[in-house]
Formats: structure tokens, C-alpha cells, sequence
């Protein structure tokens, strides 16, 4: 019988992620080395995780293997481990603008599962893509951003999507760390009751309001009623405040569910970053990252205000609240200047 939780490690991909806003900002010289990437893989590989993923792959010729971006999923299989085992391993598509032609009918030494970014703003566009990486082979996961944000039918239409792909996985992601147990409940109900029971319900959880491991939590009890998959990181690495830690899910996962995952290959794993922790993380609870998801927002606005304006906490917070709706959930230079320009 299949196993009804499953833990996906998205260390490499998030805390690449992570990594990159660092080295734009103060800590350049954070970034992952291949020795540690490939140890990473081969200690969650023996942790028995079920599912690792490598990376993301991301539209254009600059590559960033340091951060795990790749401009192709050939690329991405340096990282695969030389010997067999009974994990899955996963690729992220950051764009659905990614050329079709760049991407191969999956074959086995492939990551088979595909993991897709979508984008509010893009929601026919990414479903397309969805449509193409199946009719490819790959089992596909579909990530809508800032969940939260779906309508009830927008969110019926993607569960539509999942059984239409017979996708692995359908996806609660909380961009911004913001979501409570009401807003997880309301969407895992309206998933369970439209999705086929063959789609796993997913959870993405960011950690900007110190929920990510309660409700990974949540979703994991709701395996007695479906097959569930659940997303976190070693350490909790991960944009922002970053997501649930790998090692306390794990741990939880076990004592409650009979579950044998290695804990000491997972604190191997731990042991790789530690150099990370040493240099100041580039991810954690802090106020720059909480402020945000007490509204709903994008993380990256607080961190602009205070490093490149100087703006105070409080300052921040009011500017949050006083936000425009269709701006708040997506980050650019062009929307902060839209939003100061508005005050002024």
C-alpha cells in the first residue's frame, strides 16, 4: 500500500532560493558548493525521505548551480545520486514561459516529478504548462502561489486540473507564511471533496507567523482521510522566515505515525549548513518577515524599506496596512515605487 504521508525535502531548491536574495543583499558570499549539494541529496537519500528536490529551473541562459537554478533539467541530474533507491526526486519550473522544446519526454535518470510555480497573474498560461509536462511523462505538482488568494471556483478548477493530469500532487502553498488553520482548513476542504483520491493534497508552509510546523502538522493528521505530502527544509531554509524544518517534521512524523525516517542522517544534513548559521542566517523569524504576513504580503517589501529607505518598524507596518491589493502579492521595484509614490 502506498504511504499516506510523505515528506518532501525542498532544501536545495528554497534555501537556494534563500541563498540567492542573501548574496543580493549582504552576505555574498553564502551559496551552496557542489560537495555539499551532493552530500545533502545522498544524507536525505539515506534518511528515507520520500522525495528530494534538486532544484529549480528557470527561463533564460543564466544559470546559477550554486543556488540550484538550472536552465535545464539535463542539468539538474548532476545531483542525482549514483545508486538506486526508492526516493523520488523533483524538479521546480519557476516560469511557464520555459520553451517546450526545451524540455525532454521523460525517460528514467530523469527527476520524475514536476513541480510548477502558479502564478495568479498566469493561471491559464500555467495551466497549459501543467497539461504539457504530463502529456511528457512527468508527474506533476501543481504550486499555486499565495493560495489564500483563490476564489472558490478558481480553486475547484485546479482540483478539476489535478484529476484531469492525474497529478501527484495538488498544492496549499502559503507564500508568505501568513496562512492560519481556518484559511488551510477552508482550502483542504474544498480539495478534498473535488479532487480524485489517486492526487495527493500537498502543503507548502513558510514560517513568517511561527505556524509552518503546526500546520504541517494539521495536514499530516489528514492522511487517515487521503494520501498527503508535505514540504520542508533542513534547518528551515527558505525565503523569508523560511519553511518547516525538515527535522522536527520528521521527528513528529515518527513518534505519531510509525514512520522510520533516519534522524541521524537528517542531523548529518544539518551539520552541512551549519557553516550557514554561523554567518548569520539569511532566513529566520525576525520582524522584517513577520510584519508582512500579518498582511497578506509579499516579504521583500519590509526588507527594501528598511535596508534601502530606512524606514522604522512602525513605519513599515503602516505602509503594509495602507498597501493597494493587486500590488501587495507580488514584489518589484516597479510596485514599491507605484506604493511610495502613492503616499508622497
Amino acid at each position: 500500500m502506498s504511504k499516506r504521508i510523505k515528506i518532501l525535502d525542498c532544501t536545495l531548491r528554497d534555501g537556494g532560493h534563500a541563498l540567492e536574495d542573501a548574496c543580493n543583499g549582504e552576505n555574498p558570499t553564502q551559496f551552496y558548493d557542489t560537495h555539499t549539494q551532493i552530500q545533502l541529496v545522498d544524507y536525505l537519500v539515506s534518511a528515507q525521505i520520500d522525495v528530494i528536490e534538486l532544484g529549480s529551473i528557470y527561463d533564460g541562459v543564466v544559470k546559477h548551480p550554486e543556488f540550484s537554478v538550472f536552465q535545464n533539467i539535463e542539468q539538474v541530474c548532476e545531483l542525482l545520486p549514483k545508486r538506486k533507491s526508492k526516493v523520488k526526486f523533483a524538479v521546480l519550473y519557476r516560469s511557464p514561459d520555459i520553451c517546450e522544446s526545451s524540455i525532454p519526454v521523460y525517460r528514467p535518470g530523469l527527476p520524475e516529478l514536476a513541480r510548477v510555480v502558479m502564478r495568479y497573474s498566469e493561471l491559464e498560461k500555467s495551466h497549459d504548462f501543467c497539461r504539457m509536462l504530463a502529456n511528457k511523462g512527468y508527474k506533476v505538482c501543481i504550486q499555486p502561489m499565495v493560495t489564500s488568494r483563490y476564489t472558490v471556483d478558481q480553486l475547484k478548477q485546479l482540483a478539476s486540473l489535478g484529476n484531469e493530469i492525474n497529478a501527484f500532487a495538488l498544492y496549499i502553498v502559503d507564500s508568505y507564511g501568513s496562512m492560519s488553520l481556518e484559511d488551510l482548513e477552508r482550502i483542504y476542504n474544498i480539495y478534498n471533496s473535488n479532487l480524485d483520491r489517486f492526487v495527493c493534497i500537498g502543503l507548502h508552509a513558510h514560517n513568517n507567523l511561527g505556524a509552518a510546523l503546526e500546520n504541517s502538522k494539521w495536514i499530516a493528521n489528514r492522511s487517515k482521510e487521503r494520501e498527503v505530502v508535505v514540504d520542508s527544509t533542513v534547518y528551515g531554509i527558505g525565503q523569508g522566515a523560511g519553511n518547516c524544518r525538515t527535522e522536527l517534521l520528521a521527528h513528529h512524523i515518527n513518534s505519531f505515525f510509525r514512520t522510520t525516517y533516519e534522524m541521524e542522517c537528517i542531523l548529518e544534513a544539518c551539520s552541512l549548513l551549519d557553516r550557514f548559521k554561523a554567518k548569520g542566517e539569511a532566513w529566520g523569524l525576525d520582524l522584517l518577515n513577520m510584519m508582512p504576513a500579518m498582511h497578506n504580503t509579499a516579504y521583500k517589501y519590509a526588507h527594501s524599506l528598511s535596508c534601502e529607505y530606512g524606514y522604522s518598524y512602525k513605519d513599515i507596518y503602516r505602509f503594509l496596512i495602507k498597501m493597494p491589493d493587486e500590488l501587495r502579492y507580488q514584489y518589484s521595484r516597479e510596485n514599491l515605487q507605484i506604493c511610495l509614490s502613492q503616499r508622497n
